[in-house]
């Protein structure tokens, strides 16, 4: 259980994830308190960029499939200098 947790906190599709859940947050609910007359933009702004942040994720994950589709990717494999 504390390795898929500890997994998870170090997939880059998971910090994106948070990070637009975060920024979302606080864009709405900052609009939604102290200015209430631009909820609706800040509702747009948010629309607007969450296919972005989908579009990383996608393109994260597409990098991550092809980079295991490679016969020679070895996860445990660090460059050693030949002399």
């Amino acid at each position: 259980m504390i390795g898929s947790l500890k997994s998870l906190w170090n997939s880059r599709k998971f910090l994106v994830l948070m990070l637009d859940t975060v920024i979302s947050l606080v864009l709405y609910f900052a609009a939604r308190y102290l200015a209430p007359d631009i909820v609706g933009d800040i509702k747009f702004v948010i629309a607007a960029l969450q296919p972005v942040v989908v579009v990383l994720i996608n393109s994260i994950a597409k990098e991550d499939a092809a980079r295991l589709s490679n016969p020679s990717f070895r996860p445990d494999f660090t460059p050693r200098v030949v002399e």
